[in-house]
């Protein structure tokens, strides 16, 4: 909460999603919990990609702005990502969900990214992983519900921040397979 309102002054929106990136483009992972922003952000990340942030990242003008160092996971995926934790910890955020904060190295954030697109991520229900073309509104939708109802006070100028953010950006919806090569390679496309 004191992000939000310290950062709101000076024109800066705290998002909930993940960002990461190559050499200075990033994109967005938005989406409800569990919907494999924080999986696919360590997965770009052990495969050479720029990692701003996962969880809340500031977002101001064009740019995305990493705030911590660390990514939460739901604990079955935790394995997969051991190698880069550099400490990690049972969450305290009293949903009893089993999610892991693992901390990383600093040497592996990224600082800035300039912030391209917005990818909605999705769990398929089929298993297979594509990505397609979605509307302002339907990224607006993964976004602004699970940031606002996160920060204590966001209210109308949160939206209005939230709106400009994804107002004249490409989104798209990725759904989630699994194949993590796949992943990368429909990413790939959005970045490169």
């Amino acid at each position: 909460p004191l992000f939000h309102w310290i950062f709101a002054r000076v024109s800066g929106q705290l998002c909930h999603g993940a960002v990461v990136g190559k050499n200075g483009r990033g994109l967005m992972l938005i989406g409800k919990g569990g919907s494999g922003k924080s999986t696919t952000s360590l997965l770009c990340l052990s495969r050479g990609w720029q990692y701003c942030g996962d969880d809340y990242v500031l977002v101001q003008g064009e740019r995305a702005i990493s705030l911590y160092g660390t990514a939460k996971l739901v604990e079955r995926a935790c394995p997969r990502f051991q190698a880069m934790a550099h400490r990690q910890e049972r969450a305290r955020d009293g949903t009893g969900k089993g999610k892991v904060v693992i901390w990383l190295d600093s040497s592996r954030i990224t600082p800035e990214l300039s912030l391209q697109c917005l990818v909605v991520a999705s769990v398929s229900p089929q298993g297979t992983t594509s990505l397609e073309s979605c509307s302002e509104a339907v990224a607006l939708q993964a976004l602004a519900p699970t940031t606002m109802l996160q920060l204590p006070a966001a209210g109308q100028a949160s939206w209005k921040r939230l709106g400009r953010i994804v107002s004249g950006r490409p989104c798209y919806r990725l759904w989630l397979g699994q194949q993590p090569e796949e992943i990368l390679r429909q990413l790939d496309a959005l970045v490169d």
